[in-house]
């Protein structure tokens, strides 16, 4: 995880600016949600969570093996692998998965990361499935209550991944064209989700607020009024 912060940072350039509260705790358990728009995503979650807390381990589609580098590590770091499937043994297969990932946590200081939204941001995305969001997907709760019912004891940090637009791709992320990126962490405690969806709902509500301020911001900065 050093090499790939030192890979970021020194050769393609990128200032990646943490607010809020990171981990610092390297004994901590943690489950993890963020927003999604690459697959670019995981090197930047972990730089800012491994970095002074523990290993981040991802629930990742089985498809996502595939794609080079980001599939290597997740092949030998042991992520589990989900089908995201409207089939029911599929679906039973994943919620295994799931539980399993968890289960482990709790023999060892490791952070478990759900994108809740299920799939990367597109416009197209945005319009299909009717998102009230501005820059957001619609959040599912399903891998996280399992993740909560399987690891009560864990904190839960949320992660708001603000890239300059959502536009970059993810190979353009790799050839250095993204510069800055800002990574804000929330930390919660288990008993402030008794309500799962709702929570869910709150939390992409201010996401989403501070996405957008945070662009505009950018481009008053980039653009200032004469």
């Amino acid at each position: 995880m050093r090499i790939d912060t030192f890979w970021l940072e020194n050769i393609l350039g990128l200032n990646i600016e943490i607010s809020g509260h990171p981990p610092s705790n390297r004994n901590e358990k943690l489950l993890v949600i963020s927003n999604h728009q690459s697959w670019f995503d995981i090197f930047i979650l972990q730089s800012a969570v491994t970095g002074k807390g523990p290993l981040l381990k991802f629930l990742v589609k089985r498809a996502l093996v595939y794609v080079p580098v980001i599939g290597w590590i997740c092949l030998a770091l042991n992520f589990p692998l989900l089908n995201r499937s409207a089939d029911k043994v599929k679906r039973r297969l994943d919620y295994d998965s799931v539980a399993s990932a968890a289960i482990q946590l709790r023999e060892s200081p490791v952070a478990l990361l759900n994108f809740v939204e299920g799939t990367r941001f597109t416009k197209k995305k945005k319009a299909e499935q009717n998102s009230p969001y501005e820059v957001l997907l619609k959040p599912r709760s399903g891998g996280l209550k399992i993740m909560m019912d399987n690891l009560p004891e864990a904190k839960i940090l949320d992660i708001t991944l603000i890239y300059p637009n959502d536009q970059l791709s993810f190979w353009q992320c790799l050839s250095g064209k993204l510069k800055t990126i800002k990574v804000h962490i929330d930390e919660h405690h288990m008993n402030e989700f008794i309500d799962i969806n709702s929570e869910l709902e709150a939390l992409w509500r201010s996401k989403d607020q501070r996405i957008i301020q945070s662009r505009k911001l950018s481009k008053v900065a980039q653009y200032p009024l004469s």
